[in-house]
């Protein structure tokens, strides 16, 4: 069946889809039963909750009120067995043993585990899952002749197996339970600080955080690719809130959200009837079932608010009560995903940018345009900015002599060729959930300006991390304490001290990271005023922070961020109506302009480029709107690091403190000038020597790995189908088993929509693990003439709460290749034509059209 499920997503993710009902019915057994129930979650082993399962298993782990049963397709009940969850002392005292000689054999001790992260993270689990990830990578490291652990891709792909591979519980040999994501996370620490004590803070570490982002994103999705809703075509229309079935789902909704709350946070209260129905859409769902997109509030308010995808269930999986008939709304419905967790509580409770929210913003006709964040939490986007006091900011203040000036209509930091030098610093950075925006807008004007003051020569961005460390943590600050701070204990490049989004230990970075102090007194404020005083107006404000951006490159402004800020998709920003005060945020200064008669500041945030335009925000200038040109712009001179005299790297290059050069993308060589990068498979080099962009259907960084069709266009009556074959290895790895081939329409962008239900596993086998590097598929062709899109649909890994399955969305980036199926009265010359239409060489050609000849 489809398959809709109950999955409770803690952080934004994929919404999974499922095989459509008619899919072949050979693969249909190694799918997932057709229990529906309230709930779902690994985590109810430490809830120790009583657990549901049909007489199919092993399956997902699934809860539900014990009274409710199964209504089979043949339209008769029974219950389903109860069995109840193994015990803390069952799993302790079970893999106790095993997991310490798994320790043992890898030179730890059980103490370097018992941490309370992973505890936490694990809960009754740690046990099992260290003893699986451990015996896996026992076999897996390599420790060489000095002694020092060696990492590898295999070891790394124990983590993923650890969250994939069911473990096996003696006790309970009926129960499929797999590592928590955030439980594989905290054992990989462990593993990583157990490596850096045996091989030196500054030799070979796990080497596992690919692997882990990809983990990551195929669960929680990413920030910088996240679907905008846009481009969410997936023809949606708008339902009135008191439509009869919008209601009924949304009393549904409200009745699995108790459900869940009861089992997983029975502390917490249940959420009277009826919720509010804030905003509802539908559409058809795969198998042609109705889903609808929610937005609802509860217990009275909207302070309380959820937005989830609800879907109408098959009849033969609807959930019945015991002696009825017909499913109740929580039996007839299921919970596609929720935003957010139902037990969670304070800002990961709030909705970040709810549609109504955005509707509402929108209809006031403001100069700017707001974007719903589906599936984001307010916890997402941390703010952290602690305003100077009057005294503060005045003993610091200096005043610029603006007699004379006028600045340009616009101006752009970025543009700037004499200052910017390709300069690392404008890369959009994500601060995620820490409140240390003070130490990211700090570290970016900070970088930009020593890259532009030394003609591009020290070109790096200095670590928050580390600016954190040694200032005020994720409990923010401002950007005056980090320079002053930063006089005497300095921070080192980004890869030097990676970001934590947690407050670590000052100083403690890698042993070849280059030292960036700022010069010593040289911390002021430009500009600023007190409202109400008579010293210096907005518009003197305004001048002097336009002077000193367009002498010495971008500062810190830190302003009042009201709840319709991060919502800001495009135009000028200023506060909507109805707006509430969030606290204060910090950005970078980076240049001004004016749009629609206009004039705004343009701005550098720390959240990543899926919100605003990509990360730059517009704000209204010259009137302090939410204080911005109150408190002015902090700046600083940076000290050029007396270090490695007459070294340069070139193309980006980064200057470490051994002298050596640290290269970027392709290059290579001791000062980075030699491009070490081919590309294979017809691709072709982009910006000069970055990177690789390869052909449709070539993958890897130097696009090695290939599928290929064995046509790209035939005669509807020929008979013949279409042969999909691949080669992958290296960094081109195969996608996990249960991963689909399918045909689709040639602008469809939904993964379960295959035309005429064409499309075939890769593999099946084995289970969790990745298919063979070579291998074939052969995939029949539709009859009606057309050109069609042949695509993957990777399967992605269980997440936290044991729940796999696919993206509804097909990502471009997974586009196989292009056939054309023509009528049989076509000619020779027409199928010819269309077979190099399609060939990958000339979709790549197309794209990349090589460049002119020079003069």
């Amino acid at each position: 069946g489809e398959g809709f499920f109950f999955l409770p997503m803690r952080s934004p993710g994929p919404q999974y889809g499922t095989i459509p009902e008619s899919a072949p019915a050979a693969p249909r057994r190694s799918r997932r039963t057709a229990l529906i129930a309230a709930s779902v979650a690994v985590l109810c082993l430490a809830a120790a909750a009583a657990v549901v399962y049909t007489a199919t298993r092993p399956t997902t782990l699934m809860l539900a009120p014990s009274k409710h049963v199964m209504k089979r397709t043949n339209k008769l009940q029974s219950t389903s067995e109860m069995v109840t969850a193994p015990t803390a002392e069952e799993l302790d005292g079970g893999f106790s043993d095993e997991a310490t000689a798994v320790l043992a054999a890898l030179g730890m001790q059980a103490s370097a585990l018992d941490t309370t992260d992973l505890n936490e993270a694990c809960g009754v689990l740690a046990l099992p899952c260290i003893a699986s990830i451990g015996e896996c990578l026992n076999s897996r490291l390599t420790t060489t002749p000095e002694g020092h652990i060696v990492g590898n891709p295999r070891a790394c792909q124990c983590f993923v197996r650890g969250t994939v591979d069911p473990l096996d519980i003696p006790s309970h040999p009926e129960l499929s339970v797999t590592c928590p994501f955030t439980c594989a996370e905290s054992i990989r620490e462990a593993f990583e600080e157990h490596m850096a004590t045996v091989n030196g803070a500054s030799g070979e570490p796990m080497g596992c955080a690919d692997t882990f982002q990809a983990m990551a994103e195929a669960q929680y999705g990413s920030r910088n690719d996240a679907i905008s809703e846009e481009d969410d075509d997936d023809s949606f229309e708008l339902e009135p809130l008191d439509d009869p079935s919008v209601v009924s789902a949304a009393s549904s909704l409200l009745s699995h959200i108790n459900a869940y709350r009861m089992v997983h946070c029975p502390d917490q209260h249940a959420w009277p009837a009826p919720p509010t129905v804030l905003f509802a859409k539908s559409g058809l769902a795969s198998g042609g079932r109705h889903e609808y997109r929610l937005e609802v509030s509860v217990g009275g308010g909207s302070d309380h608010a959820y937005e989830a995808r609800v879907a109408h269930l098959p009849e033969d999986e609807e959930i019945v009560q015991q002696g009825e008939q017909e499913a109740d709304a929580m039996g007839a419905y299921g919970v596609v995903s929720i935003t957010p967790d139902p037990c969670s509580e304070g800002e990961e409770s709030q909705l970040a940018g709810p549609e109504s929210a955005a509707r509402s913003i929108n209809a006031q006709k403001l100069s700017w345009k707001a974007r719903p964040l589906t599936g984001r939490t307010a916890s997402q986007f941390k703010s952290g900015w602690k305003p100077l006091s009057s005294e503060e900011r005045r003993a610091r203040t200096v005043a610029l002599n603006i007699e004379g000036f006028t600045p340009p209509a616009s101006f752009d930091a970025r543009a700037r060729g004499d200052m910017t030098h390709d300069c690392a610093a404008y890369t959009i950075l994500d601060q995620g959930s820490c409140g240390s925006c003070y130490a990211f807008a700090a570290a970016t004007a900070y970088s930009s300006r020593l890259c532009g003051s030394t003609g591009g020569r020290w070109n790096v961005v200095v670590s928050p991390q580390e600016l954190i460390d040694c200032t005020n943590g994720c409990e923010g600050g401002n950007a005056v304490s980090v320079y002053e701070t930063m006089e005497t204990k300095p921070s080192v490049p980004q890869w030097c001290d990676p970001y934590e989004a947690k407050k670590d230990v000052c100083g403690a970075t890698c042993a070849n990271g280059v030292k960036y102090h700022s010069l010593t007194g040289t911390t002021r404020v430009v500009g600023g005023f007190d409202e109400g005083a008579n010293d210096v107006t907005v518009a003197e404000a305004v001048l002097q922070m336009q002077r000193e951006l367009m002498e010495n490159g971008p500062g810190v402004v830190g302003f009042q961020i009201f709840s319709d800020f991060q919502m800001f998709k495009d135009g000028v920003y200023a506060k909507s109506a109805g707006a509430t005060s969030q606290g204060w945020h910090a950005v970078t200064l980076i240049g001004w302009g004016e749009e629609g008669g206009v004039p705004y500041w343009l701005v550098q945030n720390s959240w990543g480029t899926s919100v605003g335009d990509k990360g730059i925000w517009k704000m209204a200038r010259g009137r302090n709107e939410v204080n911005i040109e109150e408190g002015g712009l902090t700046v600083v001179k940076p000290q050029e690091p007396a270090v490695c005299p007459g070294v340069t790297c070139d193309n980006g290059g980064e200057i470490q403190k051994d002298c050596s050069c640290r290269c970027k993308g392709g290059w290579t060589g001791d000062r980075c000038d030699s491009c070490g990068l081919t590309c294979q498979g017809g691709g072709a080099l982009v910006d000069v020597c970055l990177k690789c962009a390869c052909p449709i259907g070539k993958f890897g960084s130097t696009c090695s790995g290939s599928y290929t069709l064995s046509t790209h266009a035939v005669k509807a009556g020929s008979g013949a189908n279409l042969d999909v074959s691949w080669s992958l290895g290296g960094d081109a790895q195969p996608p996990l088993a249960k991963t689909i081939i399918g045909l689709y329409a040639e602008k469809n962008k939904e993964s379960m929509a295959m035309v005429n239900n064409i499309w075939e596993y890769m593999c099946e086998t084995p289970a969790g693990g990745n298919c063979a590097e070579t291998g074939k598929i052969s995939l029949s062709l539709p009859p009606a003439a057309g050109r069609y899109k042949i695509a993957l649909a990777p399967w992605l890994p269980p997440n936290e709460f044991g729940q796999g399955g696919y993206h509804p969305e097909l990502l471009e980036a997974n586009t196989l290749g292009f056939v054309t199926v023509l009528a049989d009265s076509a000619s020779d010359a027409d199928v010819t034509a269309a077979a190099n239409a399609n060939d990958p060489a000339t979709i790549f050609a197309e794209q990349h059209p090589a460049p002119a000849p020079a003069p």
